[in-house]
């Protein structure tokens, strides 16, 4: 066992060989411990979303939200880009994203009634996409909630998007059909070829919060991308300017 996880680390880390150590069985039952405990969560109602607004630049108003998930029952210290990345490795992410999906319906029909309507946007992941009932799906639930398509947004990253690209080009076509709005999240990190933007069925980019805030934070740049958005007739949201 000592000797299998060394060769995982190897593996993992690109040399080619890696010692055993006692941080290595640490790590992974940690991780079993939450796989088992994220087994329970949706069942135990230990997930619930915050909405991140989104505001138009020029005016300040509130132009939608993007839900995301937090875990009020970690059994570890852990990111929820970390147990993100255990539910997806492990599979999971299908039933939890199904959660996501319900929840955020079940919203924007609320505010639907309240205030004319918020449009919230979900993030999608690799192992969604990869489900070949997955447009069935979202639209089995839109119908059940009987929310407006247009109040919804998927959200979906560049390397997502890549990895199984035909998939992904057919299944988001069809959602956009329905009146389902799309976008690319964290534009600029990944590969997407500019040939592939061009015909893309996707309505917004979503410039990474690296490009606005991070260390490196390039104005040349980031009015590249929107000068390219324009031009392609795509909106744009960028991260990272909340205080």
């Amino acid at each position: 066992r000592c000797a299998d996880l060394a060769l995982y680390e190897a593996k993992s880390s690109g040399n080619n060989w890696h010692f055993y150590a006692k941080d290595m069985s640490d790590r992974v039952e940690a991780r079993l411990r939450i796989e088992a405990a994220l087994n329970y969560a949706v069942e135990r109602d230990e997930f619930h979303l915050n909405y991140q607004p989104k505001l138009d630049c020029q005016s300040g108003k509130l132009v939608g939200c993007e839900a995301l998930i937090r875990w009020n029952n970690n059994p570890e210290p852990i990111s929820v880009e970390g147990f993100i990345k255990v539910a997806e490795e492990s599979g999971l992410i299908i039933e939890i994203g199904e959660w996501v999906l319900e929840t955020a319906c079940k919203q924007i029909k609320t505010w639907e009634k309240d205030y004319s309507g918020v449009s919230i946007a979900v993030n999608v992941s690799a192992r969604q996409m990869q489900e070949k009932n997955y447009v069935e799906r979202v639209l089995a639930m839109i119908k059940k909630h009987n929310v407006n398509p247009r109040f919804l947004e998927l959200e979906i990253t560049e390397t997502v998007l890549m990895k199984a690209l035909d998939e992904s080009f057919i299944a988001l076509k069809q959602l956009r059909q329905h009146g389902i709005r799309v976008s690319i999240d964290d534009f600029g990190t990944g590969y997407c070829s500019l040939s592939y933007l061009s015909r893309l069925p996707v309505d917004i980019l979503k410039i990474d919060r690296s490009f606005v805030s991070g260390e490196q934070s390039s104005i040349a740049v980031l009015e590249m991308i929107v000068a390219m958005a324009k031009a392609l007739d795509l909106k744009t949201v960028a991260e990272g300017v909340e205080t």
